[in-house]
């Protein structure tokens, strides 16, 4: 069966002349390859995308941390221009591939300059967990114990580290979904986040928070001492809301002060 699917999805890449599928999610049109072509709802995290498009301006500074297929990273792109600049991290192998594809696809808005590497608050090699699923929006650097997962070795940075050795001094927006280890990369953050004040879009996965041996609490913590708001659903969250969310969700990250 799959190599029955292959042959159909290289067939109607054939006939978009390599030119990939063009779907329009949350008012942009992508084109991807065929096989992720239906992949993503057609309202794929409307808020998000509403959030990018309030904050994002022309020649701004995008890191999109986890970047998988590359939806956030391209409207990024498209917002930003081409005096913008997106830098798009994706430590899988496999999906580091998709992701490279799917921007040749878009490209011709601000660079996109893509990253195979993780993003947590040390350097060197870390163990990243990949699921069996090619694409899948799962992988993690946190093992997840009611899963078999596959051990490989990425390179890994931190957000600091990253910035200063590319001599990037105004990020704009920050997006993070790091599958649980969120903590590790707001720490790896801190300079960037205490300097150069940019927005934050941040995934939040309470349950691989704790197989990561942390706590929500710790997160908002860590947030409050570098002087943001937490914003779900159009309301500020304090810390008994925050902590009381226990399914994934997303939240914006604001600066109280510039």
């Amino acid at each position: 069966m799959e190599k029955i699917k292959s042959l159909i999805y290289s067939f109607f890449d054939i006939l978009s002349f390599g030119k990939g599928l063009k779907r329009n999610i949350s008012g942009f049109n992508i084109y991807f390859p065929a096989r992720w072509s239906r992949y993503f709802e057609s309202d794929y995290e409307a808020e998000n995308i509403a959030f990018l498009k309030e904050h994002i301006k022309p020649g701004d500074v995008v890191f999109d941390i986890g970047a998988h297929l590359g939806l956030m990273s391209v409207i990024s792109s498209r917002l930003s221009g081409p005096t913008g600049k997106v830098y798009a991290f994706e430590p899988s192998p496999s999906t580091f591939g998709l992701l490279k594809n799917v921007l040749a696809l878009n490209s011709g808005q601000a660079p996109v300059i893509a990253e195979q590497m993780a993003v947590s608050n040390a350097l060197g090699n870390i163990r990243f967990y990949l699921s069996s699923d090619l694409g899948s929006n799962s992988n993690s650097l946190v093992e997840k114990h009611h899963l078999n997962r596959d051990a490989v070795e990425v390179a890994c940075t931190t957000i600091d580290a990253y910035a200063k050795k590319q001599g990037i001094v105004l990020i704009h927006l920050i997006k993070i979904d790091a599958e649980g280890s969120e903590l590790q990369v707001l720490e790896g953050a801190k300079e960037v986040l205490l300097n150069q004040r940019p927005k934050v879009i941040l995934a939040i996965h309470p349950r691989l928070i704790r197989n990561n041996a942390n706590e929500p609490k710790e997160i908002y913590d860590l947030i409050n001492s570098l002087d943001y708001s937490i914003h779900y659903k159009n309301k500020v969250l304090d810390e008994k809301g925050f902590c009381a969310l226990e399914d994934f969700f997303d939240v914006h990250l604001l600066p109280k002060t510039p």
